[in-house]
């Protein structure tokens, strides 16, 4: 995990850094020009299709369970549901919207790299604080996931060494309603590994996506902080207790410092 949380150097401080490395897990990230190599379309693909598949045997198994009248298992197998079509969704409409995004990032960035030394604070703040959002966002979403994930492995060993004439019972991270018969080995095995991949698709969409979005609303509002000081500034380079008529050459100077504020 430490990997995609922490740059070394200057580069912690640039924005997007964080949000950047989770979306190319996924196989793009909405800033890019293209692709980074064409064999990223396929990962793009899997991890979508998959994540769409997950929806449609949870709710499959949902729809069964509250055919027979049991609303809890239905419940609880349902509830990661919302979360991973919400990913979906939220990533579905950056890459819509991706050339809009981009140019955007890519406005934001500029303001970034042409930033004057009074400003560099100002900026840090914002991109520190969307960097600890997405982090700890990505932290919390990893532990579910993990729980998810070896929750049913500590149920199977429970059942083995309290039971072990009983029958071996099969668990899956998640309640699903497979289109094949997934209780013996090696297929129980095959289909546990490859659902604990594919659990990990949306933890990437949700840090990703909503550290994106704070990552934006933190940079743009840091722009608005860097002219309240530009203002301030000029405000005490005049003479507050003067009450006469501003001269041309003062004019000119207040001119001039609106223009750079801009």
């Amino acid at each position: 995990m430490s990997r995609f949380a922490f740059a070394e150097g200057p580069a912690q401080y640039r924005p997007f850094q964080l949000q950047k490395r989770l979306f190319r897990v996924l196989g793009y990230y909405p800033g890019d020009e293209r692709l980074v190599h064409w064999g990223m379309l396929l990962v793009l693909f899997f991890h979508y299709w998959s994540q769409v598949m997950l929806i449609y045997w949870e709710g499959k198994h949902a729809w069964i369970k509250i055919g027979e009248g049991d609303l809890q298992p239905a419940l609880e197998g349902i509830c990661p549901t919302p979360s991973r079509f919400g990913g979906i969704l939220k990533c579905c409409i950056l890459i819509w919207k991706r050339k809009q995004l981009k140019q955007l990032l890519d406005t934001l960035k500029g303001w970034f790299d042409r930033e004057e030394p009074r400003e560099k604070k100002i900026n840090q703040w914002a991109t520190y604080w969307g960097y600890q959002f997405t982090y700890w966002e990505l932290m919390f979403t990893h532990l579910t996931c993990v729980f998810y994930c070896l929750l049913p492995v500590a149920a199977m060993l429970f059942h083995f060494v309290k039971q072990p004439d009983e029958p071996r019972i099969y668990i899956l991270p998640f309640k699903l309603a497979l289109p094949f018969d997934y209780c013996k080995s090696p297929v129980f095995e095959i289909t546990y590994i490859i659902m604990c991949y594919i659990a990990y698709p949306p933890i990437f969409m949700m840090a990703g996506g909503d550290g994106l979005f704070i990552g934006v609303c933190l940079l743009i509002s840091s722009q608005y902080r860097i002219v309240q000081r530009e203002l301030e500034a000029l405000g005490q380079s005049t003479d507050i207790d003067y009450h006469g008529e501003v001269t041309a050459e003062e004019n000119d100077h207040i001119f001039e410092q609106l223009k750079l504020i801009a």
